[in-house]
């Protein structure tokens, strides 16, 4: 499932989708990404779906916070550390290497600051 999940963000990359392509949520390949993520969650855990974070090609790291972050549940911080979240958030503040579509960029920024808000990170 692991490598699925890896392969999974590798073809969305090269078909351009990207997390953040919230109009393209409905689509199978969205969904299996979503659902690949839920299921090791589910069956691994959530620290273990997070070693993902560390993968920096065909935007892992970014499926693995959007992911993370969606599935986390902001008032059981005993099981996740807010450095944790802190470094989630992180990630997908970086941005990207290739500039993006206005739309991703601006869906993007919204859902940090929906995320920031969520768990009382806003400034």
């Amino acid at each position: 499932m692991e490598t699925e999940f890896l392969i999974t963000c590798r073809e969305l990359y090269f078909k351009k989708i990207h997390p953040f392509d919230f109009e393209k949520t409905t689509s199978d390949d969205y969904q299996k990404a979503l659902t690949l993520g839920k299921s090791i969650i589910e069956e691994k855990g959530l620290h273990s779906f997070l070693y993902f974070q560390m993968e920096g090609q065909y935007r892992v790291n970014l499926w693995t916070a959007l992911i993370g972050l969606e599935y986390v549940n902001p008032n059981d911080s005993l099981k996740v550390p807010e450095k944790l979240i802190d470094e989630l958030l992180n990630s997908v503040k970086a941005g990207e290497i290739a500039e993006l579509p206005e739309t991703t960029t601006r869906n993007r920024d919204n859902w940090i600051k929906e995320q920031e808000d969520r768990f009382g990170k806003s400034e």
